[in-house]
């Protein structure tokens, strides 16, 4: 479970015990932050749980300024973490 410091919650749970779970080459879900600092903020919290996400970085996409991490879930599942800012 995430919760949201505007009172949001997003809830992911498993129904039925799944030997395999198969997901697509790259799957994963997006969570959007709100200033960059933010983002850097949340993969210092989660490397300090030892949760392992990977490294910050830094792009230009559709005339934005992105700052985006990725993080393992488990059971092969990755969630990206970002921000965007209009250049």
């Amino acid at each position: 479970m995430l919760d949201g410091a505007d009172g949001s919650s997003l809830v992911i749970t498993q129904i039925t015990a799944a030997a395999d779970p198969a997901y697509p080459k790259d799957f994963h879900f997006g969570i959007m932050m709100g200033p960059p600092e933010e983002v850097e903020s949340k993969n210092r919290e989660l490397a300090s749980a030892s949760l392992n996400p990977e490294k910050v970085q830094d792009f230009e996409a559709v005339g934005s300024t992105c700052k985006t991490f990725m993080a393992p879930l488990g059971d092969g599942m990755k969630v990206k973490v970002n921000s965007r800012t209009r250049s």
